[in-house]
Parts: structure tokens; sequence; C-alpha cells
């Protein structure tokens, strides 16, 4: 009799019964892939063409240069890349007016807007020490270098969905393969990832979340694994307010593991919980660096006026649950379509019927995640089982932190942006692909695998050659797109 988590004989190709060993290296290919897919943009896109790139370049420089994160303002390093994109005439498909010759500064580019400078720094500071690495080069080679810093973590972040997957169903590799190749042949994670923006660092931080959780109920909360989710939970507050639904669900995470081993270890955590609070408000208080330390990262980073300007509008808003749902059929076409393809900053589009034919596959894939939430799932193991309770809340989590945007952003008309869910990128795949499957017999699963990656790299040239070249080089060859910066 098969027991619980054996999988269907057709999700195996013939040969590999046994997938551990077989597997790993198509998960590391997939993984030069996805660096291969995001080096691609980043030399394709031209310079500053990307999300917000020109303020990430100048918070990763003024760390560079300061030795620490800081939201002073330095007129040589903003001169510096606002002549840059005059010279490379940004202000033809970029956000921004063009500024006088006289004032070269972010002020005259963007007036109103807020820099980067002063946010949550971690992908800022792990930059930086490329950006020191490359101190002595131009500026388009120290920009190139970072774009590249955020393929290696796009790269990193696909290792970790295929390696969740792997570890969530052992006897479905299939789906790790199928789940790690979308994230790698998509458009947009790859244009994200060869740009310079800290949405890298937080999809690795979800995707290498969703990866400890896994192994944590696969092979039990070892001190190891709680440590590695704790310190995950912790970078997520450094990261971007797009993380901000980590440190609860890692909480939901260890409080269950803590709550199955009876009321005696609920008791014992309990204490020396509050023990290490007061250790470490003991030494808080006793060590007046440390306190600084912690004073200033609290108020700069966790509650700074950024947050606090949108937390104030956001609780100053009381829609009916009539205008909440208005607000979210008129803002869903826009959130899907530029999770799927809006280049650039958000201004070059795929043409309509790509996304429309996303639509119906994304409809399928969502009916047959129902089903196998109903009927598939209880073919994984326990563990398997246990798992995709918290890629169902994090997803969850994720689409929380979005409702919440949309209810700020809708104060200017402006949609939440679909890359804000790449957080969750590993549930949102898995629970797709798992759709996919379920609808798909058994047997024509590895065919259906290798079409379906086929029909994305296709799609992934199509994005290219009838958006982005276009706009960018005024023509859909790919002959001399890529020069030198």
């Amino acid at each position: 009799m098969a027991t619980a988590g054996t999988p269907p004989a057709a999700d195996t190709l013939p040969g590999h019964r046994s997938p551990r060993p077989a597997w790993w290296p198509l998960g590391v290919l997939l993984a030069l892939l996805a660096f291969a897919h995001g080096a691609w943009y980043a030399a394709i896109i031209p310079l500053w063409q990307a999300p917000d790139e020109p303020a990430h370049v100048e918070y990763i420089l003024l760390i560079a240069e300061r030795g620490r994160p800081t939201e002073e303002v330095d007129p040589a390093i903003q001169r510096r890349i606002v002549a840059d994109l005059v010279a490379r005439d940004f202000f033809l498909h970029g956000g921004g007016q063009r500024p006088p010759d006289d004032e070269l500064s972010f002020a005259a580019v963007w007036p109103g807007q807020a820099r980067y400078a002063g946010r949550q720094p971690a992908y800022h500071l792990l930059a930086a020490v490329v950006a020191r690495l490359f101190s002595e080069a131009s500026l388009p080679t120290q920009v190139l270098a970072l774009r590249l810093f955020s393929a290696l973590l796009f790269a990193l972040t696909v290792s970790a969905i295929f390696a969740t997957v792997r570890v969530v169903a052992p006897a479905r590799p299939l789906l790790a393969v199928g789940s790690a190749g979308a994230a790698a042949l998509l458009p947009m994670p790859a244009f994200l990832g060869g740009t310079v923006n800290n949405d890298n660092l937080a999809n690795l931080v979800g995707a290498t979340t969703f990866l400890a959780l896994a192994l944590a109920e696969r092979r039990g909360y070892r001190p190891e694994f709680v440590l590695a989710l704790l310190a995950l939970a912790a970078l997520a507050l450094y990261t971007k307010r797009t993380t901000l639904f980590i440190p609860p669900l890692v909480g939901l995470a260890l409080f269950s593991a803590i709550w199955r081993l009876g009321w005696r270890a609920c008791f014992a955590t309990l204490v020396v919980g509050l023990l290490l609070l007061l250790a470490l408000a003991a030494a808080v208080e006793t060590f007046p660096p440390l306190r600084e330390a912690v004073a200033f990262s609290a108020n700069r980073y966790l509650a700074n006026e950024s947050v606090a300007s949108n937390l104030a509008a956001i609780q100053g808003i009381t829609p009916s649950w009539q205008a909440v749902l208005d607000r979210f059929v008129f803002y869903s076409d826009e959130f899907f379509r530029s999770a799927l393809g809006l280049f650039g900053w958000f201004n070059v589009p795929l043409l309509p019927v790509f996304f429309q034919l996303a639509w119906l596959v994304t409809v399928i894939a969502a009916g047959g995640a129902v089903l196998f939430a109903l009927r598939g799932a209880a073919r994984l193991d326990e563990p398997g089982q246990a798992t995709l309770r918290w890629l169902a809340l994090g997803l969850l989590g994720a689409l929380g932190l979005v409702f919440v945007y949309a209810l700020y952003f809708s104060q200017d008309g402006t949609a939440p942006q679909g890359r804000y869910l790449f957080v969750a990128l590993t549930p949102l795949l898995f629970w797709l692909l798992s759709g996919l499957a379920e609808l798909v017999p058994a047997r024509w699963r590895a065919v259906a695998l290798v079409l379906g990656l086929v029909a994305l790299l296709l799609f992934d040239l199509l994005a290219l050659t009838s958006a982005l070249l276009p706009v960018y080089y005024g023509s859909s060859t790919v002959y001399n797109v890529v020069r030198p910066l």
C-alpha cells in the first residue's frame, strides 16, 4: 500500500526513482540560468531605466563613502548621477524632469519626492561593498557591477525556491524544477534581478525564510534553524517594507513548534524569553553606544518619517466595504500587469494579448490550486503538509501588505506594484504550479513541464523584441544592442 507522500509514478522521470542525488545539479543549472538572465537584462536595459535606480545608487554610494547608513545629502554624488541622466537622455523614457544645467540635483529632477537614503539599509550596506571594490571605476561601470550583484541575489533566490519545493515535496522533483524554472524565466523577476533595487534582497530574504521553515518542519526545529529564522526575521525589518510579514510568520511558526511540545516547553520558553529581554534591556542601559545604536536604528529604519506618514494615511482611511472592493477591482489589472511585464519605470508594457493569455493561465492554475489543496496536498507526507500552512500564510501575509499599500497608494491614484508580491514568489509559484500539475494527467506532466518552460522562454524573447528593444533602441533586433556602458 502506498504511504502518505508517495507521488504519482509519472511525477518522476524514468531512471530517476531516487530523486535526491539526481536532481540537485538541475537546481544549480537553473540558478546559473537565473544569473545569466538577470545579467542579460543588466546589459540590455539602459542605465537608470529601472524603478528608483538613481536613488538606490545614491544611497549605496553614500554608504560606501561614509562607511555607515546616512540620510545626508552629498551634492557631488547627486551631480555625478544627474549629469549621467542628462548625458543619456534619461528623461525621454524615465520619470522626472530635466534639470537646469546649473542645478544638477535630485530635488531639481524629482521635486517633492523622498530619497531612499535613511530607509531600511540592508541591501544598500551589502551593495556598498561592491561599490567600494569599484571605487576607482567610472559611474557606469559601478552601476553595472551593482546590477550584476543584484543578478547574483536573483540567482540565489531561484536556488532557494528550488530547494524549498524539494524539501516540501521530495518525491515530486518536477514541481521543484517547474517552480524554480518559472522564477528564472519570467521577465519581470529577471528584469528586477538585473537592476539596482532592494527588491532583490527582499525576494531572497523571503525565499530563504520559506526554505528555513520547510527544513525546520522536515528535520525539527533544531537550534540552527531557530537561529536562522530569527536572523531572517531581523533582517526582514531592515530590508524593505514588503518583508514586514516575515517576523509575524516566523513568530507564529516558532510558537506553533513550542506549543506542540507541551505546556512545560511553553513555560520554559516564556521564562527564557523574558530573561533574554531583561538581559538585552540591561545591556542597552549599561552601554551608551549600544543604547544610541538601538535608538537610532529604531527611529530611523523601523519608525522613520516615511513609515509614520504611511501609517497616518492608512489610519485616516475609513472606506466602506464596497469602496474597498471597487478599489481592488480597479487596481487588479494594473497590479497584475506590473507583476508580469511593465518594464522601465513601469511605462514600457507588453502587448495586451500577453496579459490576456496570462490572465487565462493564472485563472486555470488558481482553480487547479484549489483542487490541489482539497485532494493533492494529502499525498504529501506530514512535514510537507505542515509546511503548506506556512506557504499559504506567507502568501496571505504578502497579499495583506499589498492590501495596505493599496489603501495608502489610493490617496494619489497610484496602484500598488506587482513586484511587491515577489517576496512571496516561493509560495506563489508553488501553489500555481501545483494547480497546473493537478490538472495534467500524471503521465504527461514531464512533457507539460518542458513545454511550459519553453513557452516561458519564448514569452521572454517576445517581451524583449516587442517591448523593450523597440522602445529603448528603436529596433526589435538584438544585433548591436549590448554596447559598452
